[in-house]
């Protein structure tokens, strides 16, 4: 492999694990860096990198071994930066959750005062319904009491004990008689009642 496809491949895995790489990017470099290796593994890439620049003499391991542990410390921070993203997200994914089922537990509560207060707004109505008939309904006219055939009155039966003693009826009007009596002493004549 020529060193411009070496310099090539490493370059999209700088980009691939660089911390403010994005997903889609990440996704990117690490296609690039398998096109560009024709599918070589990393372990074996870095051999062979080893390996021509060591027949070339140019080999210049500090820079590379600086480049390796750069690369190696931007995947650790990109993995620890994909981690606290996911507890993040399993965070408000929990939060969610609890919102949810608080939220539920309301509108439960909420659909019970709704029931309730229907209940007694029907309750109400029969019983203003009720008022109402009750105000509408004529009254009952008052029952005389009556007496079987033949038997005579209270008055009757005071009026016949009275002849019976012989005493005379006592008057129908109370108070002092002589007003009422004319000018010649005698009683004034009665018309009699009507309705």
């Amino acid at each position: 492999m020529e060193r411009q496809k070496w310099e090539t491949a490493i370059r999209c895995l700088e980009v691939a694990l660089h911390p403010n790489t994005d997903e889609k990017e990440v996704i990117a470099g690490v296609n690039g860096f398998r096109r560009t290796a024709d599918g070589m593994p990393l372990s074996d890439f870095c051999r062979a990198i080893a390996e021509a620049e060591s027949r070339t003499g140019v080999t210049d391991t500090a820079k590379w071994r600086a480049k390796l542990d750069r690369l190696n410390r931007e995947n650790i921070q990109l993995r620890l930066k994909l981690e606290a993203e996911q507890r993040d997200a399993a965070q408000r994914l929990r939060d969610t959750e609890q919102r949810i089922r608080d939220l539920t537990g309301e509108i439960t509560a909420a659909h019970v005062r709704a029931d309730e207060a229907e209940q007694r707004l029907t309750d109400f109505r029969a019983a203003y319904r009720a008022v109402l008939d009750r105000a509408n309904r004529p009254e009952p006219a008052p029952t005389v009491m009556e007496r079987p055939a033949g038997t005579p009155s209270r008055f009757q039966t005071v009026l016949a004990a009275a002849r019976q003693r012989g005493e005379a009826p006592a008057p129908v009007f109370s108070g002092n008689a002589s007003n009422r009596k004319g000018a010649n002493g005698a009683m004034p004549s009665r018309t009699p009642w009507t309705a």
